[in-house]
């Protein structure tokens, strides 16, 4: 016999989820949300491709990876990477946190990460509540965030 999953429409602890908020995920909020990797990606096969248009395609891979190895070799440029890929990485768990809490609208809408910057000792996150969200909603839930 299979086995069944522990969590189906009769065992869900939370059956009024449905009823009380549904998360929508727009394209627009989806592009909002992965702003960073795009730009990133975007800015990369742009820069590849005019170096490729400059020089020919096996220059621009040789001058792609040796960037890259200096990236990582080099002791400030991987500290500068490996902080801003925390930044990344803390805005995406800051958003689930958020969903995961019911920080959100009764409609479901998240508040918005705007910026995250690495600090010294940390991160320092600029959030945008949403109408309904206020900053006694984040110090109530401090231990998850801090979890998160």
């Amino acid at each position: 016999m299979p086995q069944r999953s522990p969590r189906n429409h009769r065992t869900n602890p939370y059956p009024l989820d449905r009823l009380l908020g549904q998360v929508h995920h727009s394209a627009a909020g989806s592009l909002w949300r992965f702003r960073t990797e795009l730009s990133a990606l975007l800015a990369g096969m742009g820069g590849i491709w005019e170096l490729a248009k400059a020089v020919t395609l096996a220059w621009a891979m040789i001058i792609t990876a040796t960037l890259a190895l200096a990236v990582v070799t080099v002791p400030p440029t991987r500290r500068t990477a490996i902080r801003r890929a925390w930044c990344v990485l803390s805005r995406h768990r800051i958003q689930r946190v958020c969903f995961e809490t019911r920080m959100h609208t009764r409609s479901g809408r998240l508040p918005l990460v705007l910026r995250i910057l690495p600090t010294e000792v940390g991160e320092r996150a600029l959030i945008w509540c949403r109408a309904g969200i206020c900053a006694e909603d984040f110090e109530a839930h401090a231990p998850e965030i801090a979890a998160a």
